[in-house]
C-alpha cells in the first residue's frame, strides 16, 4: 500500500510596508511558488499577522528618513517574531549599514536579481528551522 505524502507546507513572507518601487521583484518571487506572501502596509497593522509566525518578514524602507527611521524603530519587535530581511527601492549604503547595525538577517534591493532575493528568503527560512 502506497503512503500518501503531504504537500509541504511554503514558507510564510510577511511583507511589510509600501510596495512602491519594489513590486516588480515582490511578484517575481510570489510567481515562483516557492513562498506564501501576505502583504501589510505598515507595522501597526503587522501586528496580528505575526501570530501566525511567518518563516521571514521582508521590512520595506522608505527612501524618507523620516519614515525610514520610523520602520527602523520596529526592526527589534520585528527580529523576535521572525528573521528580517529589509528590502529597499534603491541602493543605499546608509540604509544598509543601519539595517545590518540594528539585526536585520539581510538586506536587498529592487535591483536584486530575483535569484539572488530568493537565496536571501531561502537562508532566512534555513535559519529560522534551525532556531526552532
Amino acid at each position: 500500500m502506497a503512503t500518501e505524502m503531504k504537500p509541504r507546507k511554503r514558507p510564510g513572507v510577511l511583507v511589510v510596508g509600501s510596495l512602491a518601487g519594489t513590486e516588480p521583484l515582490l511578484r517575481q518571487l510570489e510567481a515562483s511558488g516557492r513562498f506564501e506572501f501576505n502583504y501589510v502596509p505598515d507595522v501597526r497593522k503587522a501586528k496580528a499577522l505575526l501570530l501566525t509566525k511567518p518563516s521571514v518578514v521582508v521590512l520595506h524602507m522608505p527612501e524618507a528618513q523620516e519614515k525610514a527611521d520610523e520602520a527602523f524603530s520596529y526592526l527589534s519587535l520585528l527580529r523576535k517574531q521572525a528573521a528580517v530581511v529589509v528590502m529597499s527601492g534603491a541602493p543605499d549604503m546608509r540604509l544598509y549599514l543601519s539595517a545590518m547595525t540594528l539585526g536585520a538577517f539581510d538586506y536587498f534591493t529592487s535591483y536584486t536579481p530575483v535569484e539572488e532575493a530568493e537565496r536571501v528568503l531561502d537562508n532566512a527560512v534555513s535559519r529560522r528551522r534551525k532556531a526552532a
